[in-house]
């Protein structure tokens, strides 16, 4: 959701479990809380290549980004930053939910105001270079929705069945000495 306010925009969207999720029908228990993100505004001159590239959070160069601030999903999943003037923007998930895996893309934000009506808007997509990493955001009934998915622990089923088989040829052999 993009709303105004005194002094700039502000974005909002609700972190939920993706697995499963149905956007006709929000569960309170698909609400994730405890999701970190921290946004980061262009101030670089090559869009075109910054603006695709990965952000390493470790190292961020403070000529081409600028810190905006941090944000933790709450109780309700919601998750929002404030006062965002026009421009471009990055946002990355840096902590996942309890039991979440943090995704790996990253996405980016254009803030716009149009000079006749006054009114907001913004385009979001991911960065190209994490296109596959990172999970789509869903617009419903004009909220936004970002997923955080749990991570795959494949069922072990046992070793490779080596050692019955060393059991039994050792027992072949001394069978075969008597």
């Amino acid at each position: 959701t993009f709303y105004y306010r005194e002094g700039g925009a502000e974005l909002s969207f609700i972190k939920v479990d993706g697995s499963g999720f149905d956007e006709t029908n929000v569960q309170e228990d698909d609400l994730l809380s405890g999701a970190q993100f921290q946004l980061y505004g262009y101030v670089g001159s090559q869009w075109e290549t910054h603006g695709q590239q990965l952000l390493d959070v470790s190292s961020v160069d403070n000529t081409v980004w600028k810190n905006v601030g941090m944000s933790t999903s709450q109780s309700d999943g919601k998750t929002k930053f404030v006062d965002l003037l026009p421009g471009n923007y990055r946002l990355v998930e840096t902590k996942a939910p309890d039991g979440y895996k943090l995704p790996k893309g990253q996405w980016n934000f254009q803030v716009s105001r149009d000079k006749e009506t006054g009114l907001w808007s913004f385009d979001i997509e991911a960065v190209k270079d994490a296109a596959k990493e990172a999970p789509a955001m869903a617009l419903v009934n004009g909220k936004f929705y970002l997923m955080n998915y749990k991570p795959i622990n494949p069922p072990v089923t046992g070793g490779d069945g080596g050692e019955d088989f060393r059991i039994g040829g050792g027992l072949l052999m001394f069978t075969g000495l008597v």
